[in-house]
């Protein structure tokens, strides 16, 4: 064979003719049928009345019952009522508190006017002694409470500090402290408050 015969190796031109490409077969579904509908039964109305009543408790369920609830709702929503009814009355005031400070100068000399502490029941009153520079001047002994039933007196010891308060409205008292240092035993020396409710 001469060298003109062969085909040239650079051409695309194939020598031999290639066989036909497979052609895709359709892929298979499946198909599956659907399921046959089932009745449903029918509902039954009168199960309802062929149920039994529940039965009636017994002698010790009903006693428990009885100590732990013995008043139904409505008995219980009545007596809250009350109680927050009686909580209002006992919390009601003549007259609002206004809370103030103030400063009084004494005069311990025989036969000068008292000073008057006003206060309120649930209100705590402080008085607190100084003397002519404005130190505190502490007290000597505990004050004496002339109407322990309508107030309530206490002190802090060695300290200039007293308090005050009411136990009941419309009452009316005085109470006596000694300073301490203060010269002489005499009435005179002593210093009396008085305490009311306006």
């Amino acid at each position: 064979m001469l060298a003109a015969d062969w085909a040239d190796a650079r051409t695309n031109t194939p020598t031999t003719a290639l066989p036909p490409a497979p052609s895709p077969e359709a892929p298979e579904v499946a198909t599956t049928a659907p399921p046959a509908a089932q009745s449903e039964p029918a509902a039954d109305i009168t199960a309802p009345l062929r149920q039994s009543p529940p039965a009636p408790p017994s002698a010790a369920e009903a006693w428990a019952i009885g100590q732990a609830a013995p008043l139904n709702r409505g008995e219980i929503e009545n007596v809250s009522r009350a109680v927050n009814d009686a909580s209002r009355g006992r919390a009601w005031q003549p007259a609002d508190v206004v809370p103030r400070i103030s400063t009084l100068t004494v005069n311990l000399s025989p036969g000068a006017s008292l000073p008057v502490l006003r206060t309120a029941t649930h209100q705590a009153s402080t008085v607190m002694f100084t003397d002519n520079t404005g130190a505190p001047w502490p007290l000597a002994a505990p004050p004496y409470n002339a109407n322990a039933d309508g107030f309530t007196v206490n002190y802090i010891p060695d300290s200039s500090v007293m308090t005050v308060q009411a136990r009941r409205q419309y009452d009316r008292g005085n109470v006596t402290v000694y300073l301490k240092g203060l010269a002489g035993s005499s009435p005179s020396r002593w210093c009396k408050f008085r305490s009311s409710l306006p």
